[in-house]
């Protein structure tokens, strides 16, 4: 039997996990590419007349240039994972059920967008937004403490 991709677990889930990742994949793309092209040839000539192999190169060169646009995007993906509304809207509307009711692939915003608009109880809403504002700040805080530049 063929998998129902859109109606049962775990395929449901995998389904919108991968065509997320798809959706945003490029927009990281890019902004690594610019961040790429704008670190200067000389230094990797000189980390080759220095003798250092091409992970070198990259472990030493190439990351320690890349760590603002890593914190950048690591940032926006955390952001942006939280803020996953649209793909299970659109594609499960927070189905399949799960034995002890809810969504099997509803999001946090999916059940605040319910509690704040499908049913009455926009106080609950304002409060689960208040304290998924305040996680992603903590996450931010974490990163940028993990990524902070040392000299």
């Amino acid at each position: 039997p063929t998998p129902r991709w859109l109606s049962t677990m775990p395929y449901a889930m995998i389904t919108i996990v991968v065509a997320t990742i798809w959706w945003t994949m490029g927009y990281n793309m890019i902004i690594f590419l610019a961040a790429m092209q704008d670190i200067p040839a000389d230094l990797y000539e000189a980390g080759r007349v220095d003798g250092a192999n091409a992970w070198q190169r990259f472990i030493y060169i190439t990351l320690p240039l890349l760590r603002p646009v890593l914190v950048l995007i690591i940032i926006t993906t955390i952001i942006a994972s939280f803020n996953l509304l649209g793909q299970p809207m659109m594609m499960t509307r927070g189905d399949p059920r799960l034995p002890n009711g809810g969504g099997a692939t509803e999001p946090v915003m999916l059940r605040i967008f319910i509690e704040g608009f499908v049913r009455p109880y926009q106080g609950s809403a304002a409060a689960m937004s208040v304290i998924v504002a305040l996680i992603m700040m903590a996450f931010s805080l974490v990163n940028f403490r993990l990524f902070r530049h040392q000299e």
